[in-house]
């Protein structure tokens, strides 16, 4: 079994070379589900952006339960 930090280490060194960790992450998110970025169940500041602070968090330890349910129950592969 892969886990997401690993997972998403592996395709940022290979797909998103070029942007930052959470530039990469919100796209990549953006292409795997059809949810907004304000909905996505994290911490955000005042605009309803992601913290890139947080982003960073989920890459090393993992995404939650929850943002993890969020995400299943509205892929779109479609974008892929």
């Amino acid at each position: 079994m892969i886990t997401f930090p690993v997972l998403f280490r592996i395709l940022h060194k290979y797909l998103g070379s070029s942007d930052t960790v959470p530039q990469f992450f919100r796209e990549f998110m953006q292409r795997i589900t059809n949810v907004p970025e304000a909905e996505w169940g994290m911490k955000t500041d005042a605009s309803g952006r992601l913290l890139d602070g947080t982003i960073r968090t989920y890459t090393k330890r993992g995404i939650s339960g929850a943002v993890a349910r969020n995400i299943i129950d509205h892929l779109s592969l479609g974008g892929m």
